[in-house]
């Protein structure tokens, strides 16, 4: 393996050419037939699964709701190195060590994240405290961060001093103005700064910002989606180039970009990161997905897990968790189907971190960003571009 820091340089992006032009607003959607969701489900099920306590289940799409015995969550399960390496752990540090040492067998473990999030951002601040993780790995990629900032943000993370009004254009010079000023973003770039803090120099991990846009090259909705249109690929590229350089990190991304076999809401499914690194670098990247029952739909999860601690990680490979609807188990608060009705959660994502029956906090922007006056009105001018069309 190269030296973590002997291919580093920091990457800028220009403005991209005109393309055509998507509806933009809502990212993450992955299009699939809904063919495809059948003939997974068919394949899965031509197995006989010993389902254990789980009943037969008369509805579409997953086993029954009955509880599982943790002690023995695998149906048929052929396959015992990879029983063995992707235990069912419960408790946020062993979830962490679980994560970390995925690294062992894939290049990156992609998190898909709900945006300004408190669980979410725990999980990743005990993956990156952990010393498995650390033993393993040499970058994050993130998706809430300038990538027109890498210096500055570099100089942070490296435990140099930056001036605030510097700093905090790397998560507020986004392409969707507002998106990512929750502070759960600078706290996890003050954990990293401070873990680096610790680690000898060709250990540090480098945080890779993924976010293409150039505010000053935005002059109307048009520039403004001709940015959003390479979004994705500059982050699919620049993990893909850690990955030829026989690296090992993290991905944090919007969980709808590493969703695999959606019905496709918001943008064709090429042109997702998931679909992307999985095509550019198959089998490199595990993602895994977090997720609570306080849904319509959670009843059935939380029956099932029902006297675990949580949050617990589930291997989701010829489990009964693996077979239930994609549809209940990460989509069951959002008003439109993501999947179709037979969709197992198995062939959405690799893994599964299943955090309680109760609902996630969310943490707005803080009292800084809303009393920052200069800067909320240049987040009224930037939104009031990507509703502008060149004249």
């Amino acid at each position: 393996m190269q030296s973590r820091d002997s291919h580093r340089v920091p990457v800028f992006f220009s403005a991209p050419a005109q393309g055509p032009r998507l509806g933009v607003l809502a990212r993450g959607g992955i299009v699939s037939l809904a063919l495809f969701g059948l003939v997974v489900l068919g394949l899965t099920m031509s197995k006989p699964m010993r389902l254990g306590k789980v009943s037969s289940y008369s509805g579409s799409g997953g086993p029954s709701p009955t509880r599982v015995s943790a002690e023995n969550p695998y149906a048929d399960f052929d396959d015992a190195a990879d029983q063995e390496a992707l235990p069912l752990a419960t408790g946020q540090r062993k979830v962490a060590k679980v994560l970390a040492t995925r690294l062992d067998r894939y290049q990156v473990v992609g998190i898909g994240e709900w945006h300004a999030n408190r669980q979410d951002a725990d999980l990743w601040n005990e993956v990156v405290r952990h010393p498995a993780f650390l033993e393993r790995a040499s970058f994050i990629a993130v998706e809430c961060a300038a990538a027109l900032h890498q210096f500055t943000l570099d100089r942070y993370i490296a435990g140099l001093d930056v001036p605030q009004d510097d700093l905090q254009r790397v998560w507020r010079d986004v392409s969707v103005p507002g998106n990512c000023d929750s502070p759960v973003y600078a706290e996890f770039l003050t954990t990293v700064r401070d873990v680096n803090r610790q680690l000898p120099t060709g250990k540090k991990i480098r945080v890779w910002a993924t976010d293409p846009i150039d505010w000053s090259q935005v002059k109307s909705k048009a520039d403004w989606e001709a940015f959003m249109e390479q979004k994705e690929a500059v982050a699919a590229a620049l993990v893909g180039r850690e990955i030829d350089a026989q690296q090992k990190g993290i991905l944090i991304y919007s969980a709808g970009n590493l969703w695999r076999h959606t019905l496709g809401v918001a943008m064709p499914a090429e042109q997702t990161v998931v679909a992307r690194l999985d095509r550019s670098h198959p089998r490199r990247l595990f993602t895994v997905m977090r997720h609570h029952s306080a849904h319509r739909r959670g009843a059935r999860l939380e029956t099932m897990l029902e006297g675990l601690q949580t949050p617990v990680i589930l291997p989701l490979r010829d489990t009964v968790w693996g077979m239930l609807p994609a549809n209940d188990v990460l989509s069951g608060q959002v008003a439109v189907k993501l999947f179709t009705e037979t969709m197992p959660v198995r062939s959405v994502t690799d893994a599964f971190i299943y955090s309680g029956p109760n609902a996630d906090t969310r943490v707005p922007s803080g009292a800084e960003s809303k009393q920052d006056l200069p800067y909320q009105s240049e987040l009224e001018r930037r939104r009031a571009l990507m509703r502008k069309a060149a004249p």
